[in-house]
Formats: C-alpha cells, structure tokens, sequence
C-alpha cells in the first residue's frame, strides 16, 4: 500500500515542478515578446527613414544647400528667413534626435541603428553640426538637438570598434 506522506510529497514535487516549468514559459516568452518589440521598433524607424521627404531633406543638405560659414546658414536658411527649408532640416534633426534618446534610453540596439542611419546621420551632423553647435553657444542651449550629438558620437564609436576588427 501507498503511503498518505509519499503521495503528498510526489504532489507537492509535482506542483514545484509546475511552477518552475510556468517560469520558464514565461522567460522564453518574455524574450520572444522584446525581441518582436525590437523588430517593430527598427521596422518604423526604417519606415520613416525609406520616406521620400526624409531623403529629400538629407539629399537637399548633401547635395543642394550651399553655405560658407554658421551665419550664411541663417541667412538662407534661418526660421526668420526661410521657414520651410528651416522647417524641413529641424524635421530631419528632431527624427535623429527621437532615435537618439531611444538609444540613450537603451530602449533600441546600438547595431540596428548603425546598420541603417549610420550614413545619412553622418552626413546630417557633418555638415550641420557646426552649425548647431554655434547656435547652442549664441543661444546658451546647451541641449538644443544634443541627443542628435550624442547619436552621431555613438555611430562615430562603433565606426572605431569595427575598424580595429577589420585590422
């Protein structure tokens, strides 16, 4: 005959058993759900860069916006002289911006974003970074477009990281 103990003790094994199968479960679940909300997350961020007006903006400043120093900028392309191409290269700054604070945050992979802004970031921040920076100094703002800053230094590591694998 079965003891009344071992039968309790084989149902309280099997109940752990139970629970510690649930937590599993629930890690490899856990996983899964973050890394889907990674792939959504780099899906609209590619969405909004793949946009035609987003590479308007970044071919115009490569390609068609000419200036000599930080006050031709704002001459030709200053809110109070021009509001729409001012307007187009905020846009295109507040997105890099809105990517860098996700990165800060470490609510997006380093790599996602090197692999698909690196280029046009670069691009961005070289020729308008001076022009930032000044504007911070003249308008004592030192955070004005700073998480675009900080993405660009970012890139700008991982840039060093791979070219040290590649020697």
């Amino acid at each position: 005959m079965v003891d009344l103990a071992l039968l309790q003790s084989i149902s309280y094994i099997a109940g752990a058993l139970g629970v510690c199968v649930a937590a599993v479960y629930y890690v490899i679940n856990m996983r899964t759900t973050l890394q889907t909300r990674q792939a959504q997350l780099f899906m609209q961020i590619y969405d909004r860069m793949s946009q035609p007006e987003l590479s308007a903006i970044i071919n115009d400043i490569r390609y068609n916006m000419h200036w000599t120093d930080t006050e031709d900028f704002w001459r030709k392309f200053g809110a109070e002289t021009n509001i729409t191409e001012y307007s187009r290269v905020a846009s295109a700054g507040n997105y890099f911006k809105g990517i860098g604070v996700l990165l800060k945050k470490g609510l997006i992979d380093k790599m996602f974003i090197y692999d698909l802004l690196s280029s046009p970031l670069k691009l961005y921040w070289e020729r308008l970074g001076p022009v930032i920076l000044e504007r911070r100094r003249l308008t004592d703002n030192p955070n004005l477009f700073a998480f675009v800053d900080y993405l660009y230094d970012e890139m700008k590591k991982i840039d060093v990281e791979l070219s040290k694998k590649s020697i």
